[in-house]
């Protein structure tokens, strides 16, 4: 059915974003097993199904958490995957207000896969990520699979 299909390939996107984030030398976690302290032997860390506080007041997941502690770097990341026509566009005014009010980092990354979001949603999702909206100090970018990939590389270099 539809809603498994959606599953597996949102699954894949995240299993492409783990890909990139292990090539760039980060171990990856569980949630549970982060405790947001360095490892000495773990100084990149790439947490999945991260936590944050939403906009309603309940706990949110993102994810993944990147955390570079060599760099002084976290970097919350949201894929969204629309493969076909759908409601996952309807629910970018949500994320991008998480990503303004609530998500603690200054860095916050949503991932769009898929060609079946709208394009006019897509517009305004990376309009706003480049308006004033953005409070001051953060940033958020809003790419392709393809786009993050390239960034990653250049953003979490040493």
């Amino acid at each position: 059915n539809q809603g498994n299909e959606a599953n597996r390939t949102g699954s894949l996107l995240e299993k492409q974003v783990e890909v990139v984030f292990t090539s760039l030398g980060f171990h990856i976690k569980a949630s549970s097993e982060d405790r947001g302290t360095m490892d000495l032997l773990e100084d990149r860390v790439l947490v999945k199904d991260a936590p944050y506080l939403t906009v309603y007041g309940t706990t949110g997941r993102s994810e993944f958490l990147a955390h570079d502690y060599l760099l002084g770097l976290s970097v919350r990341i949201e894929c969204k995957w629309q493969g076909v026509p759908g409601s996952v566009d309807e629910k970018f005014p949500y994320i991008f207000m998480n990503a303004t009010d609530t998500m603690k980092e200054n860095e916050i990354v949503i991932i769009l896969g898929g060609n079946g979001a709208k394009s006019a949603a897509k517009r305004w999702l990376k309009d706003a990520a480049k308006s004033s909206k953005v409070p001051q100090g953060k940033t958020i970018h809003v790419f392709s699979l393809e786009e993050f990939t390239d960034w990653a590389g250049k953003r979490f270099i040493r």
